[in-house]
């Protein structure tokens, strides 16, 4: 308003007293009044659009038009009508953005925006599309029978004019065309800025003379948000989104969609109340969190979800529910909402909140799947009117959506058990080494290999395998171990040392982590290790044979002795002598201080001689043979393990486990 001024004017004459009579003198005093321009001027309420816009990255001139206008003046770019969509050979894959300036003349005002979808039509049937799952011939009266709205995805954001999604862009719309298909009259609307709320400011009306962005980018297929940081994207190269029609089919083809933008501005001066769509409903600010305890578990463990939803107000909030249908990978074990909790559908209903009240709901689920498991909540309904983050869409980084992240890695619990049988064997003998490698789970173990190389001493002979045991190397290849199974291998080895001979062997590969060891890292007291000892025996065997007369009568009694001296170095084990007694010498009695004498065959059995220890055999005969010389001769035949100056059984009458005894019957 212009401020007018207004001016006064005093004119006072002078008088003149002459005497008796009276003079009037002339005094001219001049002055000039205006008031010019005084104008009253109500600002203007023109809602003034333009638009720039963009397909398959390159800058596209039937749907831009830089000159802010009136939608409605009949002076569009294109054939009289300023598009904002109108494309008319779409393929999958293709994409495209328009950024859409709006300002207000002068004053101050309210916005709103709305749109409507107006057409999904088949228009036809093509042989390609009646081909693909779902398709049926096109209706011409039914302009809502097509697919195409159902494969265009679009996101709308408040921009900064650059055409290029950024960080801290957060989109208001992000979903299908075909969403708009359930909501009243198939109009979306959008509030721009009202007493509810302003998109672009903090609170308030859109400013007079001051322009704003609302970009919008849509996609002909699967649309991935990759928002850029700021002043660093392209509309042609890095828009801050990717578009993929690789899923989409030939159910599309000749398919229509069609729809309008309508904007409309409200002086906001004197209507501080309004609303763009109705009477304002009472604010109720949720938020919400969600964690995972433990973040880290074991395919088979369990974690637990805690989801809070907080109000601040500044009304209760009613009708809320959340939203968390439980990822794939985890299996609903219990949770503590009694029945509000609906596992298969992830509906949590908590109906109110009041101002400054939290809920909480604890959700226990078992971890199936190894690697990064996230799972995401977010207030799906409330009565109210949230002011900062929409209930149900979607978005992420509003303050009612939260996700929570549990890393989960394989186990196998595997162990290692070794023995060497027998224990203890002659050198030269043959000994037996079993390995049996078991996973106690809870998941199955892959890539399974055990390394057994055989020490100095053990020389291989052969295994029960099949091939899986390479010598050379010591790996044995186990492969796959399930839960609770086992797997074992026998190596058949030749014992070549004397004294005591370590075997050692260890798991050495696994995929899967084990919880209480390490494979390969040479580590004793973990239990995927083990070791088994062999003693190779060696013994050398003395044997003395006596007889107590050198001449005998004939049908007298005569005794003859052996004995057997173990000059070690170890226990002489299995040892057996042959005590044959020639005919005219027959067997009446014996002792012995070990094993065990057969009189029969003349074997003369001991099981353990010590090293440095003595063996004594006692054999009464009678001399009822004809006069002459007999001679008993006396053998070790076998032994438990290897004589270093004799062998068992050869009858060498040099060697010292041979020996023999003369007695001469004479007559009586």
């Amino acid at each position: 308003m212009n401020r007018i001024t207004k001016s006064l004017l005093v004119v006072a004459a002078t008088l003149v007293v002459t005497g008796l009579s009276i003079t009037a003198t002339r005094a001219l005093l001049s002055d000039t009044e205006s008031s010019t321009g005084n104008t009253l001027a109500a600002g203007a309420i023109d809602l003034k659009i333009d638009n720039d816009s963009y397909y398959n990255g390159a800058f596209n001139q039937g749907t831009s038009w830089l000159k802010k206008s009136d939608l409605d003046d009949g002076q569009g770019p294109a054939s009289g009508s300023y598009y904002f969509f109108d494309f008319h050979d779409l393929k999958p894959g293709d994409y495209g953005e328009d950024t859409i300036s709006i300002e207000v003349d002068d004053n101050d005002a309210w916005g709103c925006m709305d749109l409507t979808l107006t057409q999904n039509d088949d228009v036809s049937s093509t042989e390609p599309e009646l081909k693909e799952t779902g398709e049926i011939l096109d209706v011409p009266t039914d302009s809502w029978d097509g697919e195409l709205a159902q494969n265009m995805k679009l996101i709308i954001w408040v921009d900064d004019g650059d055409n290029v999604l950024e960080e801290g862009e957060r989109p208001f719309f992000n979903d299908s065309l075909s969403a708009l298909i359930a909501l009243p009259d198939k109009k979306l609307p959008i509030v721009l800025a009202d007493s509810t709320g302003n998109k672009f400011e903090t609170t308030g009306p859109l400013l007079g003379k001051k322009v704003y962005y609302i970009a919008k980018a849509w996609c002909f297929g699967n649309m991935t948000l990759a928002p850029v940081a700021s002043n660093t994207g392209d509309p042609a190269t890095n828009p801050g989104y990717t578009c993929d029609g690789s899923t989409s089919g030939n159910i599309t083809q000749t398919d229509k969609v069609m729809g309008d933008f309508s904007f409309n501005a409200v002086q906001a001066r004197n209507n501080q109340g309004f609303t763009c769509y109705g009477p304002p409903t009472p604010k109720a600010d949720l938020s919400l969190t969600k964690t995972a305890d433990p973040v880290n578990v074991i395919v088979g463990q369990n974690t637990t979800y805690t989801i809070q939803v907080n109000n601040s107000g500044p009304a209760n909030a009613t009708g809320v529910t959340v939203s968390d249908l439980l990822p794939a990978g985890v299996t609903w074990i219990s949770d503590d909402g009694g029945l509000a909790y609906d596992h298969l559908t992830g509906i949590w209903t908590i109906g109110a909140i009041p101002v400054s009240g939290t809920v909480t709901l604890h959700i226990t689920v078992q971890v199936n799947h190894d690697g990064t498991i996230i799972n995401i909540a977010e207030v799906a309904t409330s009565d109210q009117i949230d002011p900062d983050s929409t209930p149900g869409n979607h978005i992420v980084g509003e303050d009612d959506q939260a996700s929570a992240s549990v890393g989960a890695t394989l186990s196998a619990d595997l162990s290692l058990d070794k023995t060497l049988n027998p224990a203890s064997v002659g050198i030269g003998a043959i000994a037996t080494v079993t390995l049996t490698v078991s996973n106690a789970g809870p998941n199955p173990a892959t890539g399974v290999t055990v390394k057994d190389i055989l020490p100095v001493g053990l020389t291989y002979v052969s295994d029960d395998s099949g091939g899986a045991y390479v010598p050379g190397t010591g790996i044995w290849t186990v492969g796959t171990l399930s839960n609770g199974n086992s797997a074992t291998i026998h190596i058949i080895v030749t014992v070549t040392q004397q004294g005591d001979i370590l075997n050692t062997a260890e798991v050495w590969t696994a995929i899967e982590p084990d919880p209480d060891s390490t494979p390969g890292d040479g580590n004793i007291n973990h239990d995927d290790w083990d070791s088994a000892t062999v003693h190779g025996l060696l013994s050398d065997l003395e044997l003395d044979k006596t007889v107590n007369v050198d001449t005998a009568p004939k049908g007298s009694l005569v005794f003859f002795t052996v004995t057997i001296t173990n000059k070690g170095p170890d226990t002489a084990v299995n040892t057996q002598v042959d005590d044959t007694f020639p005919a005219g010498l027959p067997y009446l009695s014996h002792s012995a201080t070990h094993g065990t004498f057969n009189s029969g065959t003349g074997i003369w059995s001991i099981p353990s001689i010590p090293a440095n220890g003595i063996a004594r055999l006692d054999v009464t005969v009678n001399t009822s043979g004809d006069p002459g010389i007999f001679t008993n001769i006396a053998e070790v035949l076998a032994a438990g393990q290897p004589d270093p100056d004799s062998t068992p059984g050869n009858a060498s009458t040099t060697e010292d486990d041979d020996d023999s005894a003369s007695v001469t019957i004479t007559p009586l």
